[in-house]
């Protein structure tokens, strides 16, 4: 009886829990995929064009103007525009990649827009755009096109 005992004792202590080591939590990925240079700059550069809300923007033409423009943080990118002919006005969408392919700093970068696919009459896919933001420190930032 002595022996079951001991053994039984044995086989509970040995089974006992043991403490857990401490978990080493990695950081979250990183979620935007744009295509952008490798720095600590063009991540700041990068989250502040993704926040932005591009309502009546001028694509630096005479002839289109997106009413709407949103930025994806896959680096696509869809808009509303209005096509300016001459004597007509036709509403139409386009849609497109974007990538940063420099930044000078946090607050200003290159940022080259290309039409992948468009509904609006004389544009074609294909067609790129650079053009470089500028963020100040207030919140509001200014673009010019290259």
């Amino acid at each position: 009886m002595r022996i079951i005992s001991s053994l039984a004792l044995i086989i509970i202590t040995g089974c006992s829990p043991k403490p857990s080591a401490p978990v080493v939590s990695a950081p979250a990925p990183r979620l935007v995929t744009v295509t952008a240079p490798e720095s600590a700059d063009a991540d700041t550069f990068v989250d502040s064009i993704l926040s932005l809300t591009l309502s009546d923007f001028d694509s630096g033409s005479d002839a289109i103007d997106y009413s709407a423009l949103v930025l994806s943080a896959d680096g696509t990118w869809a808009a509303n525009a209005r096509l300016n002919l001459g004597v007509e006005y036709f509403d139409c969408k386009e849609a497109g990649v974007f990538s940063v392919p420099s930044v000078d700093s946090s607050t200003v970068g290159i940022v080259e827009f290309t039409i992948t696919t468009t509904d609006c009459p004389s544009r074609e896919s294909g067609k790129s755009r650079r053009v470089q933001f500028s963020f100040t420190d207030d919140g509001n930032y200014s673009v010019s096109f290259r």
